[in-house]
Formats: C-alpha cells, sequence, structure tokens
C-alpha cells in the first residue's frame, strides 16, 4: 500500500479486510530491522436508545416493564413517555416511573425528566448533559 493510500485510508475509515492499516515497510523499528508500525482506528460505541410510549389501551404489562430494565441493564438508555397515560391513569403512570426509577438507582445510573411526564433513564457511564433546566414538578 503506498504512503498516499494509507493516508486516504487513514481519513475515509478502515480499510476493507478490519481496523487494522499498515504502513508502508519503508519504516524500520529501534534495532535497524525492518518494522511494521500499526495504527489501530476505534469506532465511537454505539449508543442505543429505547423509545417507549404506553398508553391506556395498550397498558404495560410486566413482561414489558422488564423488558425495559433488562434494556437498561445492558447498557441502553430508555426514553419513556408517560404524559398521555397519566392523564388517563396517573397512577399506573406513576407505577411505571416507580419501577423504572427503581431499578435505575440499583443500577447505579441516572435519570432525568426532559419532558413534562417524559423521562431518560441512562445506564452507568452515561452523562447527561441539558442546555435548559428540567422543567419544574
Amino acid at each position: 500500500m503506498r504512503l498516499w493510500d494509507w493516508a486516504l485510508n487513514l481519513f475515509a475509515g478502515p480499510d476493507e479486510e478490519g481496523e487494522l492499516i499498515e504502513l508502508p515497510q519503508s519504516t524500520r523499528g529501534e534495532a535497524g530491522r525492518e518494522g511494521e508500525l500499526r495504527l489501530e482506528l476505534s469506532r465511537p460505541p454505539q449508543i442505543n436508545v429505547l423509545v417507549a410510549r404506553p398508553t391506556l389501551d395498550q397498558g404495560v404489562p410486566t413482561d414489558d416493564l422488564n423488558y425495559y430494565i433488562d434494556r437498561l441493564r445492558s447498557g441502553c438508555q430508555v426514553i419513556v413517555n408517560l404524559s398521555e397515560l397519566a392523564a388517563h391513569d396517573p397512577e399506573r403512570a406513576r407505577r411505571i416511573y416507580d419501577q423504572l426509577e427503581g431499578a435505575r438507582i440499583a443500577l447505579e445510573g441516572k435519570s432525568v425528566e426532559i419532558g413534562h411526564q417524559v423521562y431518560l433513564f441512562a445506564p452507568p457511564g452515561t452523562e447527561i448533559e441539558l442546555d435548559e433546566p428540567p422543567p419544574a414538578v
């Protein structure tokens, strides 16, 4: 691979075989032998987000709620919009929020209200930055 091809691959992405790009063989190691310098490119981690909007007609069966909690446990961010459900059945909406919040606390994650009755639950290691303060409760 020529140096020009290597530079193009560096900015265009990894080569077809994988994420390692080899420099031309003209580089020499410390001992003066022909060496090979490798540059490992890392990709940004994939971010998974589950958006849930439980409604009165579908409700949230226990297994769906367990699915939301399992997704949070697996590192997925979960956004739950409870506004429609809270308008018709505030007690059910509160129970869903309480169970997700309990799971978040157990996992040592983070949560924030990002809109009226819309909550973001994030796994540990996630930084949440809001450009405006959350709505008053």
